[in-house]
C-alpha cells in the first residue's frame, strides 16, 4: 500500500469526467498547452459548466491527470473508441489518484478473487478505518469528506464497467484493451496496470 500520506481528496472534484477530459485532451493535441488551456477554461466555457469556479476546478483535477502522460495516452482518449478513450481515462486516474488504485488492488480484487457478487457500500468505510489504523499519516478528513470520496471512488467504478451500477454494485469483468496493456508496459506503469486488471 502506498505511504498514506499520498492520499488526496481531490477526486471529489469529479469522478472520471470523460467527456470533460477528452476537451481537454483535444486542445492538447491541438497544441495548446495547460496554462493555454485554463485561460479558455475561464474566458469560454470549454468546459461547458454553469459557474467558472466549478469549472476552474474540475480542470484543475483533470490538468493533474493528464499532464502524468504524454500525447501518446492523450489520443487514446481523444480519438479512441469508447472502450479505448474510458480506459485511458481511468489510466490517467489511477495514477493521479492513490487511494482510488489502492481500493481497486486491496479491496476491489479481493472481491473478485473470493468470487463475490457485490461490492458491499461498507467496504469503504472498512477500507478507511484500515487505513486508520495502520498508518498515522493518514490525512484526518471529517466523516463527510471521506465519504465523497467514497461515493467518487464508487462512481467511477460504476462508469468503468467494474461495478453494474453505483446503486446495485454487481462486479463485472472489465478487459483492457491492448493498446492500453502497451502502453502502459511501455512506460514501466505496472502499478496503474495491475489496478485495471482486478477483474481478471
Amino acid at each position: 500500500m502506498a505511504e498514506l500520506s499520498q492520499y488526496s481528496a481531490d477526486i471529489t472534484a469529479g469522478s472520471l469526467l470523460l467527456t470533460e477530459t477528452k476537451v481537454v485532451a483535444g486542445l492538447l493535441l491541438d497544441g495548446h498547452n495547460f496554462k493555454e488551456i485554463g485561460k479558455l477554461v475561464e474566458t469560454q466555457n470549454v468546459l461547458q459548466k454553469r459557474s467558472t469556479a466549478s469549472a476552474t476546478r474540475m480542470y484543475s483535477l483533470i490538468k493533474h491527470r493528464l499532464e502524468l502522460f504524454d500525447s501518446e495516452l492523450w489520443s487514446m482518449i481523444y480519438y479512441g473508441d469508447s472502450e479505448t478513450s474510458r480506459m485511458a481515462a481511468l489510466a490517467a486516474t489511477i495514477k493521479n489518484s492513490r487511494i482510488l488504485g489502492d481500493f481497486m488492488l486491496f479491496v476491489l480484487k479481493e472481491k473478485y478473487q473470493l468470487f463475490e457478487k457485490a461490492m458491499p457500500k461498507n467496504a469503504w468505510d472498512r477500507f478507511i478505518d484500515d487505513c486508520k489504523m495502520k498508518n498515522p499519516d493518514m490525512p484526518s478528513w471529517t466523516d463527510k469528506t471521506a465519504k465523497k470520496i467514497g461515493d467518487c471512488v464508487y462512481r467511477i467504478l460504476a462508469e468503468t464497467g467494474y461495478l453494474s451500477s453505483t446503486k446495485e454494485a454487481l462486479l463485472q469483468k472489465v478487459y483492457i484493451p491492448a493498446e492500453i496493456k502497451k502502453y502502459l508496459t511501455a512506460h514501466n506503469d505496472n502499478y496503474v496496470l495491475q489496478c485495471m486488471e482486478v477483474s481478471l
